[in-house]
């Protein structure tokens, strides 16, 4: 045993150093939400692009540090690991009770529509056909279900070459949901001010629109 060695013992928690990423993503989101803003009052769409370009560079570098820390300087230990997962959960849990609330003022205005409705739904507006383009994107999510899990088997298993068709395959079909949606909003004969109707049909497709751009960039990063 030898004499005069002080133990030190480890933190089993990541310390992150300071990063100027967190602070620049939301500076720039926050500056391309303006520019969206302005967009819809006629102002060229080139600088919502341009604020979007500017903060996917910066999240690309905060993933890069965060995948240096996690894979080649080894921060991301059990415990960090199990925190992870933990706050991803309570992710899902807020996201459920966050969309619960759109699906609430929907379901209150069509199953009992009041006297500021017309006692009438939806208010004389042409809705989408449900068995159309809503029927296909549905369908496209169901899909992704199987190769998502096949992929993370084959990462379990070190079996790379499946584990990237799978994930090329999710990304694909990810990619034509958004294609669709898109092309679902913009062929909608009615707006976001069409009364409860039309607030609440872009609110869920656009957030849940975003949610799926997010979890492809995820995917892509993985």
């Amino acid at each position: 045993m030898l004499k005069g060695v002080k133990l030190v013992k480890r933190c089993p928690f990541h310390r992150v150093d300071p990063r100027p990423w967190p602070f620049l993503t939301a500076w720039r989101l926050g500056v391309s939400a303006i520019m969206f803003a302005q967009f819809l009052h006629g102002d060229p769409f080139y600088r919502v692009l341009v604020g979007l370009g500017l903060a996917i560079r910066c999240i690309y570098w905060w993933f890069v540090d965060i995948i240096t820390e996690a894979t080649y300087i080894g921060k991301h230990t059990r415990r960090v690991q199990r925190g992870i997962r933990i706050g991803f959960c309570m992710f899902l849990v807020r996201e459920t009770i966050f969309f619960a609330s759109f699906f609430w003022a929907f379901f209150h205005s069509a199953l009992a529509p009041g006297i500021a409705l017309g006692f009438f739904w939806p208010q004389e507006i042409y809705t989408i056909p449900c068995w159309g383009l809503p029927l296909l994107n549905t369908s496209l999510l169901l899909r992704t279900v199987f190769p998502c899990n096949m992929a993370q088997a084959a990462i379990k298993a070190a079996e790379l070459k499946i584990a990237l068709y799978t994930l090329g395959l999710v990304m694909f079909l990810g990619a034509c949901f958004v294609f669709v949606q898109g092309y679902e909003i913009y062929t909608a004969k009615f707006t976001v001010a069409d009364g409860v109707y039309g607030c609440c049909f872009f609110s869920l497709t656009g957030l849940h629109g975003l949610h799926v751009v997010g979890g492809l960039l995820f995917l892509f990063i993985a």
